[in-house]
């Protein structure tokens, strides 16, 4: 039941923090300290960009006061990890647990130096949208508890959680470096929502057309209609943005000022998970 609790409390922890480099750790902490383990940790897998080969790094880790293993520090890095653990990558690549005593591992196991000095391991895998990214592990360097079966269990759904509170980072992450790169290119970029109600403009686009952020997110794209082109030229755009497909043309648009100015731009749908058009991005020069 303690374990259970620990698993179950850390789990919650994961999901409703919002700061992954401590919530995640301390969650390890957790786990480790109600499970009787003597270290908890988590690494992820990457391809080498060269390569190609599997490796995998650690990324965070739990050490029990005072416990340390007769090998020394643990090693920070694996390298060409599907190479060296076959059987690990293969079970995790399937969504499957490694556990036991290490004394049951295979030989070319029991003789890596990551694994001298540890008595009993469990590793889970933790896996993404787009498959696995990584595992976490507990090990211990003397006898303890072995895992029970609904300890896994629960195990496997934190392990779950952890591969939520990843790709969210992971998405927040890559869409603060979108953003970024959108406010440093000089061509004007306008996001819209499917109605044509602008949500966003980069500061190329304030100084382009002369309207200010606060003046234009809110408002419709028709802000900028000069007046020169007519029905049949925005149908067609329309028609072909709805579509799904990218537009390309040149406008002429009025500033705040009222005088006119002329951009070469290329419209794209965005679509979300389910497919559906939710935004179209205008890129224009």
């Amino acid at each position: 039941a303690k374990v259970l609790k620990g698993i179950a409390t850390a789990s919650s922890l994961v999901l409703s923090g919002d700061d992954s480099q401590k919530t995640i750790p301390h969650a390890l902490q957790m786990i480790g300290e109600a499970a009787g383990q003597d270290r908890g940790y988590i690494f992820e897998c990457h391809a080498d960009p060269v390569t190609g080969e599997t490796g995998a790094i650690r990324r965070y880790e739990w050490l029990r006061p005072a416990a340390a293993p007769s090998s020394g520090s643990p090693t920070s890095e694996i390298a060409r990890f599907h190479v060296i653990v076959p059987r690990w990558h293969h079970a995790f690549s399937q969504g499957d647990l490694i556990q036991g005593p290490v004394r049951d591992f295979p030989s070319s196991e029991r003789q890596m130096p990551d694994l001298q000095g540890i008595v009993s391991i469990l590793l889970m895998p933790i896996r993404m949208n787009d498959g696995l990214w990584g595992f976490i592990g507990f090990d211990t360097f003397r006898a303890a508890p072995a895992w029970r079966d609904t300890e896994c269990a629960s195990l496997a759904v934190t392990a779950s959680a952890i591969g939520v509170v990843l790709e969210r980072t992971r998405t927040a992450s890559a869409h603060e470096r979108l953003m970024a790169a959108f406010e440093q290119v000089g061509e004007t970029i306008v996001i819209t929502d499917a109605g044509g109600i602008i949500e966003y403009v980069n500061p190329a686009f304030a100084k382009i057309s002369g309207y200010r952020n606060d003046e234009a997110v809110g408002k419709h794209v028709r802000l900028l209609k000069s007046g020169i082109h007519d029905a049949a030229f925005y149908k067609d755009m329309w028609n072909t943005v709805t579509q799904g497909r990218t537009w390309q043309g040149r406008f002429i648009n009025r500033r705040k000022d009222g005088t006119l100015y002329t951009e070469d731009a290329t419209l794209s749908p965005m679509r979300d998970s389910a497919g559906r058009i939710v935004n179209y991005v205008a890129v224009k020069r």
